[in-house]
This record gives C-alpha cells, structure tokens and sequence, in this order.
C-alpha cells in the first residue's frame, strides 16, 4: 500500500527526544485501524548538505488531516464518525497504557474511506509516568 514520508529535522536533543519516543510507541503497540502505522525510519545524515541530519519516518499515506477536511466542507455526518474514529484510537492507546498528549485537528489523518487515524505520538507517555507536566498545542489543551 502507499506510503508517505515525513522528513523531520530535529534543533536539539528533546526534539530528537520526541522522534525517538514517537517511533519507539508507533513501532512497539500492535497495529490498530485508528492509529497510523509506522513502517520504518531513516536518518539522512546528508540533509541540506550534511548541515543538520533529518529523520524520515515512513508510514502509511492518508487523504489529509482532519483539519483541512472541515475546512474543506466536511459534513457533520462524517465529523462524527471521525470523532469516534479517535475516541476508538485513544481509547487503544490508553488500553495499551499511552497518553497521546497532541490530540488536535493536525494528527488526525483520513483515510479513502474518510476514517480518522492518529497520528503524531511523539509527545505519548505511559500512564504509569504522568505526572503534572502541561505538554501539547496550547490551543487544542483541555482545560483541566
């Protein structure tokens, strides 16, 4: 099947931090139809003339996010059903033991059939380790 690449050049050490938890999560849960599978990584130490390496992490290729969807017209009919697309990926990831800690517009992913996906688990953390750290897009956070 299809696969996109993300390209991604990390600035520092959480950054590269995040990519490594974001593939280890992806890579270590049993694959589910709400969560997008990662296939692979590499890290191109040549990127941009060998100035800054990037990792390419290679999953699987969806439609669009969710938010260029509702910009494009989505109807409401369908926006339910990719909220419980989500409700479904999360509540996997939290039988697996993960926080996703990013859910927004931008990391839910449609697929052909207009189904939601998660992407993004960089920011993941298992439940066991929460503690009171505020991490995520400050727009999309719950209030709690």
């Amino acid at each position: 099947s299809p696969c996109a690449i993300k390209s991604v050049v990390p600035p520092d050490d959480k950054h590269w931090n995040d990519l490594a938890l974001e593939f280890f999560y992806t890579k270590n849960i049993p694959p589910h139809d709400r969560i997008v599978m990662l296939r692979g990584s590499v890290i191109d130490y040549m990127y941009g003339g060998g100035i800054s390496p990037a990792v390419l992490l290679v999953m699987d290729r969806l439609q669009m996010d969710l938010y260029t969807a509702i910009k494009q017209g989505q109807d409401w009919l369908s926006r339910l059903q990719v909220a419980i697309d989500v409700v479904e990926g999360l509540r996997y990831l939290h039988g697996q033991g993960l926080v996703h800690r990013d859910v927004k517009l931008k990391n839910v992913l449609l697929d052909r059939d207009n189904r939601g996906k998660i992407t993004d688990l960089g920011f993941c953390k298992p439940e066991a380790m929460m503690s009171g750290s505020i991490v995520g897009t400050p727009i999309h956070m719950a209030p709690e």
